[in-house]
């Protein structure tokens, strides 16, 4: 990796941790999932940008749970010590999803926006594999996930 490389990379690194605390430090979210988005912005082709979060955040959610290592349709099957299977997969729930976009402080970004979910981590014991397949299954564990995005050259990041 060359040295102009690691530079930029570092540069965008302090960027995005510069960008956060601005968004965490914010009183007033520009946008909160629920809210109209449109309404928020006076202008109409940032309010195009800013509604445009929603789609991509959901869709990214999407991605993640297919793409999970743990999903359902990767789930663990293990066996216990006392004879029996468990199954394990992880799930990331739609329903949890939030998050804000705002204008950025930076000339690098026109917005950052910040998107939050839980994981939910779900577990069944069973007599068979093939069972644990099946379920049923209860939840042992929720894991809060926060993800930061930045509006740059058209297209959130």
């Amino acid at each position: 990796m060359c040295k102009g490389t690691i530079v930029s990379r570092t540069i965008l690194t302090i960027l995005v941790i510069m960008l956060a605390a601005a968004v965490a430090g914010a009183e007033e979210p520009a946008v909160v999932a629920g809210a109209d988005p449109v309404a928020a912005a006076t202008d109409p082709e940032p309010a195009a940008d800013i509604a445009g979060f929603a789609g991509f955040a959901r869709a990214k959610l999407q991605e993640m749970n297919e793409n999970h290592l743990l999903s359902r349709s990767r789930m663990q099957v293990t066996r216990a010590a006392n004879g029996l299977y468990r199954g394990l997969f992880h799930e990331l729930d739609g329903s949890s999803l939030s998050y804000r976009v705002q204008p950025s402080t930076s000339d690098a970004a026109q917005y950052v926006a910040v998107m939050s979910y839980q994981e939910q981590v779900y577990a069944a014991s069973c007599a068979t594999p093939e069972a644990c397949l099946q379920g049923p299954f209860e939840t042992i564990a929720v894991i809060p996930n926060r993800h930061i995005f930045i509006y740059r050259d058209g297209s959130w990041q």
